[in-house]
């Protein structure tokens, strides 16, 4: 778009009171969930790791979300206690993706999953406490991001330019799910992968 487009359509949302990315980051911090700025088309960026242990003022006028996702960026979701336990499947291709989906379907678990640049991202949350990570390359195109990890969320842009959508939300909240309902989980040998997780009271 022009740089007369760009602003006509930011002085319109402007009048509506709320950014696309401002509405969603107040949707997502209303449902529970610990979310950051970071730079629009990047990963990372800004500092994000203090909040790893607690969360913005939602309304504060100088750092709530009205103000800190103001303008240009993208929405990052901590994962962990200061999301309500909330843990990611992050399929790295649509293969993984379906396979993933397919094992929660039929263990009738709502789906609720954000599509990526390469595959998804499928949000639960863990009852037991604070899910522990699985690195990438231990599952099969997937690993799972819990305590201290992130992910960027809708409407965020990923480097390559895909925009992150919502491919699916079943349930008005995320499901909470047993980490032993989760047993399906296998390692590139084939061998079984239980998660594991911290009995931690989200705050």
């Amino acid at each position: 778009p022009s740089t007369h487009e760009t602003q006509t359509n930011y002085n319109f949302q402007a009048f509506l009171g709320k950014s696309r990315v401002q509405s969603a980051a107040y949707e997502l911090y209303d449902m529970g969930l610990n979310v950051v700025p970071q730079p629009r088309g990047a990963k990372g960026g800004y500092p994000w790791k203090r909040l790893q242990f607690g969360r913005l003022n939602r309304d504060d006028e100088n750092f709530g979300l009205t103000p800190l996702f103001a303008g240009d960026c993208n929405i990052a979701v901590m994962c962990g206690v200061t999301s309500g336990n909330l843990f990611i499947i992050d399929c790295e291709t649509p293969t993984a993706l379906k396979y993933h989906m397919r094992q929660l379907q039929q263990r009738r678990i709502p789906l609720w999953i954000a599509q990526t640049a390469r595959g998804g991202h499928i949000y639960l949350r863990a009852a037991e406490g604070e899910v522990k990570n699985i690195e990438p390359s231990i599952i099969q195109d997937a690993e799972i991001r819990g305590q201290h990890g992130y992910v960027l969320a809708p409407p965020s842009i990923h480097p390559t330019g895909a925009i992150y959508t919502w491919l699916v939300r079943e349930s008005t909240e995320i499901p909470v799910v047993s980490i032993y309902q989760v047993d399906w989980l296998q390692n590139t040998n084939g061998n079984s992968i239980l998660l594991s997780a911290h009995g931690v009271v989200p705050i």
